[in-house]
């Protein structure tokens, strides 16, 4: 279990689970605890951060792109 694959895989999870569910919320903590405002300006900025394609991942798969993927799926399968 220590190929390559898996050791890229589970760098990255280990990233983002620090980076998303850990340092970010502490970021936007910390700016509260130092004022309100400051704690606003800072969870506008991570959310702005948040919506580039980069992070589209976060949001998960809608019920249409899974459609879609299945079908693409069975017309390979099926060639």
């Amino acid at each position: 279990m220590m190929g390559p694959d898996y050791a890229h895989w589970h760098g990255m999870y280990e990233v983002s689970k620090h980076f998303h569910k850990k340092f970010l919320p502490a970021v936007i903590k910390a700016a509260k605890q130092k004022s309100p405002e400051l704690g606003k300006k800072y969870d506008e900025k991570i959310q702005q951060l948040l919506t580039k394609e980069e992070h589209v991942w976060l949001k998960g798969i809608s019920p249409q792109e899974i459609e879609a993927l299945q079908k693409r799926l069975q017309g390979a399968l099926h060639q």
